[in-house]
């Protein structure tokens, strides 16, 4: 038995959900009868992606220059040139996931998927046809479109409401109005088999069963591609892509590469939408588990009682090696998850959504083949997929900066900095914390509009400031000075570390634990039945010791990647924050100089006046000299201080990206010894967790930022203190917390609207 590896890697692909609501039926794209499919060659596709978002995208792009048909339809990669269909429906529905039962918390998160019609072009490539008898998943027919498809070649979509449990009852077929059926007609995928393209590897897989032996270098068709390198194999798919791709206007389709072989961009940046994950290239192929597999292939199979019982090992192993893992990790001393149990943490996370892509993988498809062809050539090649799927989910945890989503009290992490909507009034890192409320500017500024407050003391007719533009932004920054030391001074203190950052980090630490785990639990369960079948070629514990140790060093190097990453997404949440925190300000700003302007007082709560059409005319206004009064209409008025708010305030976040960064020394992340430095043998049973030691950067500064003038600090030793009153208004403002202020205009490197 050997479990695709491509199966694996494309449910993680195509199951992947979209970070935006891809599970609704939109108007539009779901008709209320269903229509009549259009006639001519098709192919099909299943996605997690609404047909609004894939047009937005400009249809379903590949993700890189990988020309190697191979590696993309048997291992899978992230930089594939292809796009995955299949010749019938019922080959694209395998990775249309059904619904969890009834009673599983993990069903009112279901979305269902799309089953998308395509008209197959030139471009289109037969895996089967092209690797031959090297296919070993030929039932699917795979058809790969090379460098994607162009939405305007969809003929028309079905939503799959329960994935391949939809009845036909429930299938409403609807036609893609963008679909140009004159350009396509005539056309279908690409009868000849492209040798050229097989990519095949030095070494293959000799464990997989359903393949030959020899290498296919050995057959004619290949022999001539045996010393083709990278480089001319992606050369060989730019022509291909040139002479077939022209046809369809792939080849105008804005791939990452251009068709002179020069890359355009990242792979990451331009084939794949914002909101999609980049899946990361991990290759465990040849992974060396030492050993050797005892005796030879035999075939036994579970009936449904042994298979129950091998799912309850799976669950009991996956615990008892979670505890283990928690303990090495010190998971259980983090104040705001030590109340919920390591089963409910583990619960929480293989229903958490964005996760289940993994969790399906894992747990179901690498199981069910594991049960249904217990074989030992088999179980060796599992051993591996486990290992890569294990290393493919870690990197992919990377990704989910909402993991912490799942820990309520932990905050909505980090992925709210990159939403458009993101701070449209609150910035949800903590919800108990004032400044992060929509009670702005309540909370925020303690001195807001103080220069304000004093200048509309004043007359008017005595006080000129506001009738010079010059006067006016130096209120105006002053006041945001005020502003920006309130705003950044929670990301600068330990109260951010200790309430934000370290719960956060501490949450995903336990998400890299529970997949590592998971995975070690399959590992310990599959060779506990295999022995208890008595099959011939269970993997010996030396093999188990070494996949184990591998997951776990994916697991260690990915929380250490993850430490890096999240310390930039800290500081980009900063200062997007303040970016929008600006918005407000200026708005606020100038609804408060208006007031001054139409009633010559300070009002008590913020008004928002700019856009009410029953303002008076105001008795002044900017127009107005020293010598005379002047009947200025609001709207005049409005326009004129609306202008004056285009010019950019300037502000400086080097400070606070620094304090960020030191914050971020603290997290604690782990290493896994050397085999060979734990002092232990091969022994049966013998535990890898073991060998993990949690580690913390040398010398973490225990720091707390220097407050700007006027702003109450985070307690210190259970004492507040307060800096000394800011300087007077008349003064100007040079210096912060001692130190020179450097002004950077907006839209700058530093920041800016």
């Amino acid at each position: 038995m050997h479990v695709k590896r491509a199966t694996i890697s494309a449910l993680l692909y195509l199951e992947w959900p979209a970070v935006i609501n891809a599970g609704n039926c939109l108007s539009g794209f779901c008709g209320p009868r269903s229509e009549t499919p259009l006639e001519g060659p098709s192919v099909w596709r299943v996605d997690g992606k609404p047909p609004d978002v894939i047009q937005k995208l400009g249809g379903f792009r590949a993700k890189g220059t990988d020309f190697s048909i191979h590696k993309h339809a048997e291992i899978s990669t992230a930089n594939s040139a292809y796009v995955s269909t299949s010749e019938r429906p019922v080959g694209a529905e395998i990775f249309a996931s059904e619904p969890p039962p009834p009673g599983d918390f993990r069903r009112k998160n279901y979305k269902g998927s799309w089953l998308y019609d395509i008209h197959p072009s030139s471009n289109f490539i037969s895996t089967r046809k092209t690797l031959g008898p090297y296919s070993s998943h030929r039932a699917e027919a795979e058809i790969l479109a090379a460098g994607g498809i162009p939405f305007d070649q969809i003929k028309g979509w079905t939503y799959l409401s329960k994935g391949r449990m939809t009845a036909k009852s429930e299938r409403r077929y609807v036609r893609n109005s963008a679909y140009d059926k004159a350009k396509y007609q005539g056309q279908t995928w690409n009868p000849e088999p492209q040798y050229e393209l097989a990519g095949f590897p030095k070494k293959m897989d000799k464990a997989n069963p359903r393949i030959p032996r020899e290498h296919p270098w050995t057959h004619k068709e290949y022999e001539a591609f045996k010393d083709q390198s990278a480089e001319e194999l992606r050369e060989a798919g730019l022509r291909y892509l040139n002479d077939e791709g022209k046809a369809s206007g792939i080849a105008s389709f804005e791939p990452c590469f251009g068709l002179n072989g020069r890359a355009k961009r990242e792979a990451s940046s331009c084939w794949l939408g914002e909101e999609e994950v980049v899946e990361p290239e991990v290759y465990t192929k040849e992974l060396d588990l030492g050993g050797k597999t005892e005796g030879e292939s035999e075939v036994v199979l579970l009936n449904p009682a042994e298979e129950e019982k091998a799912a309850l090992l799976v669950e009991k192993a996956a615990e008892d090696e979670l505890a283990a893992v928690a303990s090495k990790l010190l998971l259980r001393e983090s104040p705001k998850l030590k109340d919920i149990s390591l089963k409910e943490v583990r619960a929480r996370f293989i229903g958490y959504k964005p996760l289940q892509p993994y969790m399906k993988t894992s747990r179901g498809r690498l199981w069910r083949g594991l049960t249904s062809a217990f074989t030992a050539v088999g179980l060796a090649s599992w051993l591996k997929d486990v290992v890569q799927v294990s290393a493919t989910a870690s990197k992919r945890i990377d990704k989910l900066t909402t993991v912490t989503s799942i820990f309520p009290l932990v905050g909505c992490g980090t992925a709210v900095a990159r939403s458009k909507d993101a701070f449209s009034g609150t910035l949800c890192l903590v919800g108990d914390v004032l400044l992060f409320t929509p009670k702005w500017p309540v909370g925020v500024a303690v001195h807001l509009f103080r220069f304000l407050a004093e200048a509309a003391k004043q007359s008017l007719r005595e006080n000129m400031l506001w009738h010079d533009e010059a006067e006016f932004q130096k209120i105006r920054q002053k006041e945001w000075d005020a502003v920006f030391d309130n705003l950044v001074g929670y990301f600068r203190s330990n109260k951010f570390r200790n309430e934000v950052l370290e719960p956060e980090f501490d949450a995903e630490r336990h998400g890299y634990a529970v997949q590592a785990t998971d995975s070690v639990g399959m590992l310990r369960a599959m060779q506990q039945t295999a022995r208890e079948k008595d099959v011939k070629g269970v993997p010996t514990d030396e093999q188990v010791f070494n996949a184990t140790l591998h997951i776990y060093q994916h697991m260690c190097s990915s929380l250490l990647k993850r430490k890096e990453s999240i310390m930039k997404e800290k500081q980009q949440a900063a200062e997007e924050f303040v970016k929008a925190e600006m918005k407000r300000f200026d708005l606020e700003f100038g609804n408060r100089t208006l007031d001054i302007f139409v009633n010559r007082t300070r009002p008590l709560l913020p008004t928002f006046v700019l856009d009410k059409q029953d303002l008076k005319y105001s008795q002044g206004g900017l127009t107005r000299t020293s010598k005379e009064e002047d009947h200025v209409p609001k709207d005049e008025l409005v326009s004129t201080i609306r202008e004056r708010l285009k010019k950019p305030l300037s502000y400086d976040m080097q400070g606070t990206f620094r304090d960020i960064q030191r914050h971020s020394s603290h997290l604690t992340y782990c290493r896994v010894q050397d085999a060979q430095s734990g002092g232990a043998d091969m022994n049966q049973g013998r535990n890898a967790s073991l060998l993990i030691q949690y580690q913390r950067d040398t010398d973490p500064i225990d720091h707390i930022a220097e407050a700007p003038p006027g702003r109450e600090l985070a307690p210190q030793n259970g004492t507040p203190r307060r800096q000394p009153a800011a300087p007077n208004p008349e003064t100007p403002r040079a210096r912060t917390g001692g130190r020179q202020r450097q002004r950077v205009p907006v839209g700058r490197r530093r920041g800016g609207l």
